[in-house]
């Protein structure tokens, strides 16, 4: 048996051009791994305070220097074009100051993350300086945010102004020492992290316009609505809202909105009902429209106070997506502007919505940024789309104009673009998945490719190079050496009543979907949507049988792993960071678990993880299985060995953080760490596919041994369409 290989992967990072891919396009030129690797993206926008003029925030990575940077630009409507104004690791929640000249943001200039004034040319002044900054990230020592969090010191959490600008509400982290000894919860709270990270405060402060400054609150870490959202505050006149979230570690989703008198400090329970202040975590506090019901009876509802709701028709679109652009209310109420995410076609539009009606406003590509004037009559957002790199448009929304005003990525605009066609497939049960199938660019009818599947979820989608959809699996350059790429989405839940009561009752204490049923309609449902969409494309002659992959991560993982092990129609897989349905994590997955299988692996339930279990059903295996991780995982070691000992080609790859003390996080975001990370994947799916050995893209002896797993490969038995 082959040993367990952790490969900590130093692979040359030498440019990978069009010349190793297809043929160079006639107009514009073809993709290539830099152009995935630093595909820029927009996370902040914001209307400048002289008109006509907005700011905002590039994200990029930056190879040379191995690290992500973001930089703050502002676009001048007498030049037409964008000013760099300044650079840093982290620029965060850009907004501008009330009744001012400035601009204020977190920003990252070296002694960790601070709330700063910005000038129009970009000089920065320090407004709150918390010289006790916190490690937050994904790092041992650090205050634990989540898997995607890249460590950084972080003084200021979040902020926000009063709109008259005189009062200033802000959050501080407040580090505690880690305890000497840990007991039970806080035991098993450790296995995520791998370390003892002590516990953490958060302060609600503040700042009045004199500079006096008042502790408001002091909130655990697990509170977080706290932690992540400041509170999620709104303003009065002589008074701010604010939301805590109540319970202890194992019930935290009981929200409770909280008066604070700005003139006496003093802090009461609100007298709001209780579902508005439960809305604290999902949607702005004065958002009054959201969409009900599932499949062709979704509905907008408006809130119009006391209760009382009015129905304002059939939608096709969804409110209340974290993807899209926000929310907005004019000045005078009457009109309202949100970012929505179609049903059919996966993208992010807006939608209008005044006494007459609502309007959607986008077009083929998405709006993903956007600011508007208090009156709702102009402004600006990121255009975006697979092939489309962002730009900044101007919105008039009552007419649902949209021009064009600059590119953020000029080098990314003379990529040619691939062919992308929309599509929604139905599988055998009758549920419906939509994404997209991305071709070869020198695609011919009538001739059968290769073919791979790219799936992470719910964010297949109108968006250019999008790391949380495609991870460190380059679509582009797969569809570039000549494959069929299809972007799938899960199928919805918001089809069907049964499908969100699955997914209500997947990791509830409280299910009421049964165990076999959950697992046919979260898991079974996926592979079926999978195996029908690959077999509608080999029936059309597009697809070569003999040639189909599938690849993804998280939640994406789990279907890559769950298909690989249920269906024949795949010959090799790629699985990002995920280690789900392992019988060995019972224990610390308990509920989730629970819901999916009935039980423990320990009692009679055992016949239940057989059925979906991929560490049980190794030998069902239909091909090759390559697992990237970025921390060391029980359940990817235990599929790795399940696959060795089950003769079938297997590689599992670490990928290191920046140090023996950090880890990658679950989107990578060290440069180097997601170019070897794509040159694998390349490597992997023409070597199991193709039978091609690219020593472009890793060494020999990589090569050498997957010809040796090759060689006692028990898939090549298995049954193939």
């Amino acid at each position: 048996m082959r040993s367990l290989k952790l490969l900590m992967v130093l692979i040359g990072t030498a440019p990978f051009t069009a010349s190793a891919l297809a043929k160079t396009p006639a107009h514009g030129r073809a993709w290539t791994l830099e152009d995935v690797l630093d595909a820029p993206e927009v996370t902040d926008l914001i209307r400048g305070i002289d008109a006509g003029s907005a700011l905002y925030v590039v994200r990029a990575a930056a190879p040379s220097a191995n690290e992500i940077r973001s930089t703050l630009y502002k676009y001048d409507p007498k030049e037409r074009a964008p000013r760099k104004l300044l650079s840093a690791p982290a620029i965060e929640q850009l907004s501008r100051e009330p009744n001012s000249l400035y601009y204020t943001a977190l920003l990252n200039l070296g002694n960790g993350l601070q709330l700063y004034r910005i000038d129009d040319n970009g000089a920065t002044t320090p407004l709150i300086v918390n010289d006790h900054p916190a490690v937050v990230g994904h790092a041992c020592g650090a205050v634990y945010a989540n898997k995607d969090s890249a460590p950084q010191n972080v003084g200021v959490l979040s902020y926000s102004w009063s709109p008259d600008g005189k009062w200033l509400w802000y959050a501080i982290p407040k580090p505690q020492a880690p305890s000497p000894m840990l007991f039970n919860q806080e035991v098993e709270n450790m296995e995520w992290v791998g370390c003892n990270n002590g516990g953490t405060d958060v302060e609600l402060r503040i700042r009045a316009a004199n500079g006096a400054d008042r502790l408001v609150t002091t909130r655990p870490r697990r509170d977080r609505a706290a932690f992540y959202f400041g509170g999620n505050v709104k303003w009065g006149e002589q008074n701010v809202l604010y939301r805590i979230e109540t319970g202890d570690e194992n019930a935290q989703n009981r929200a409770e909105t909280i008066n604070y008198n700005l003139t006496s400090g003093v802090s009461k329970e609100s007298d709001l009902p209780p579902d508005e202040s439960n809305q604290a975590l999902s949607k702005p506090v004065d958002m009054h429209f959201e969409t009900t019901g599932t499949g062709a009876t979704r509905t907008l509802i408006e809130h119009i106070g006391a209760g009382k709701t009015l129905n304002r028709g059939k939608v096709n679109f969804s409110l209340g997506d974290v993807r899209a652009a926000g929310a907005w209310i004019s000045r005078d109420g009457k009109v309202t502007i949100a970012g929505v995410r179609e049903v059919d076609v996966p993208r992010y539009d807006l939608v209008r919505i005044d006494e007459k009606g609502s309007r959607l406003i986008g077009g083929e590509d998405s709006l993903t940024r956007c600011d508007f004037t208090s009156d709702l009559d102009e402004g600006f957002c990121i255009r975006e789309g697979m092939n489309t790199p962002p730009e900044l448009v101007h919105v008039l929304p009552a007419s649902g104009k949209i021009d064009r005003l600059t590119a953020i990525s000029p080098r990314h605009e003379e990529i040619a673009p691939l062919r992308v066609t929309p599509k929604i497939w139905t599988n055998r049960l009758g549920y419906v998945a939509n994404g997209f199938i991305v071709w070869p660019r020198d695609y011919e009818a009538g001739h059968a490719y290769p073919a791979i599947i790219v799936t992470h979820g719910s964010d297949a989608d109108q968006r250019f190079v999008a790391h949380f959809y495609q991870w460190e699996y380059p679509t582009q350059l797969f569809a570039e050496k000549g494959y069929i790429v299809i972007a799938m989405n899960d199928p919805s839940v918001r089809q069907s009543p049964k499908l969100m009561a699955a997914m209500d009752s997947w990791g509830s204490p409280h299910p009421s979907v049964s165990p076999s049923e959950l697992r046919q309609l979260i898991y079974m449902n996926g592979v079926y949507s999978f195996e029908d969409a690959v077999k509608e494309m080999i029936a059309a002659g597009q697809v070569d049988p003999a040639k189909v992959g599938l690849a993804g991560y998280s939640r994406g993982s789990q279907m890559a792993q769950v298909t690989m092990t249920q269906s024949h129609m795949f010959r090799a897989a790629s699985s990002g960071d995920g280690d789900f349905l392992d019988p060995a994590s019972w224990w610390p997955g308990r509920t989730l678990y629970t819901s999916v299988f009935g039980g423990s692996p320990y009692d009679p339930k055992i016949d239940a993880y057989r059925e979906l279990s991929p560490h049980l059903r190794a030998q069902e295996a239909s091909g090759a299985m390559l697992q990237q991780i970025a921390h060391i995982s029980a359940g990817e070691i235990h599929l790795h060995r399940a696959f060795e000992a089950a003769h079938v080609p297997t590689e599992l790859t670490y990928y290191p953080g920046e140090s023996p003390n950090n880890t990658e996080t679950h989107v990578f975001h060290i440069p180097r760490n997601r170019l070897n990370a794509m040159k694998e994947n390349l490597a992997w799916f023409d070597f199991w596919l193709l039978g091609k050995e690219d020593k472009e893209l890793l060494p020999s002896e990589r090569f050498a041994s997957w010809e040796a797993m090759k060689a006692s490969d028990s898939t090549l038995r298995a049954k193939r369409p």
